[in-house]
């Protein structure tokens, strides 16, 4: 882990990757400082811009981006009480206070410290939170989704007890495609399931041909060395996508 670390900071501190990653931070900025637009936004503007980098880049400049966004919302919520991002709106609350107070300055400066603090220490949290946060979300199947839509309309009724018909409503309507999208979502898997299991099928009896056609002394000695290395390589090749098939039909 601490070898991937290092290789990713390595990555970041190259020149070309630093300049796209300061660049998107100041144009993530400009997108929150500006009414009507978001980090979100910004992030969806420059996807396609992103499809002529390598995947680091990318990733960094869609990071950026968000960040910078997140941040340039807190200017408006600070200097004129209206928050650039919805994120930003608990920041307006108290960044005003300051501005009318004279300290436009300092509330500046600390929406800033805050922003770097937070940004750094939600990243590290990330970094080593997240293989246990993957293992935990390969463990939620269709009973914990329907346990989790039905936990919803509770909450929705039981915060509608002066209006239990427009909370219902409000719930059934809110809800309905989340107890749907499991049904769909289980259909399709099992589509998934079946592709996978005949083309594993299929690369598994090729695999064998192969290798009984390798193992045969009278082919390996009678035809050219560059069709046998061929062969060979074929069957490498083979053998690792079959095990790669078999792992995708375990996961399901």
């Amino acid at each position: 882990m601490l070898e991937s670390i290092m290789l990713g900071f390595s990555n970041v501190m190259q020149p070309m990757n630093l300049l796209i990653c300061l660049g998107g931070l100041f144009i993530g900025v400009l997108f929150g400082a500006l009414p009507g637009f978001s980090a979100t936004m910004a992030v969806a503007i420059f996807v396609p811009f992103t499809y002529v980098l390598e995947p680091g880049p990318a990733l960094l400049l869609l990071s950026a981006l968000y960040c910078g966004g997140v941040y340039g919302g807190s200017i408006p919520a600070v200097l004129v009480g209206i928050p650039g991002t919805p994120a930003s709106a608990p920041t307006a609350w108290e960044g005003k206070a300051l501005v009318k107070r004279g300290e436009a300055g300092r509330a500046l400066s600390l929406v800033t410290v805050a922003s770097c603090f937070g940004g750094f220490v939600s990243s590290v949290a990330l970094l080593v939170c997240a293989p246990l946060l993957a293992k935990i979300a390969k463990m939620v199947g269709q009973p914990e989704q329907m346990f989790v839509a039905i936990f919803g309309l509770s909450v929705v009724v039981m915060l509608s007890q002066d209006n239990l018909f427009k909370g219902c409503m409000v719930a059934i309507v809110t809800h309905a495609a989340q107890l749907f999208i499991p049904l769909g979502e289980l259909v399709d898997l099992e589509k998934e399931k079946a592709r996978v299991e005949k083309e594993l099928k299929k690369n598994s009896a090729e695999l064998e041909k192969l290798n009984t056609k390798l193992n045969n002394p009278g082919f390996v000695n009678k035809a050219p060395e560059h069709v046998v290395a061929a062969e060979k390589e074929r069957a490498q090749k083979l053998t690792e996508l079959v095990a790669k098939l078999e792992e995708q039909l375990k996961g399901m």
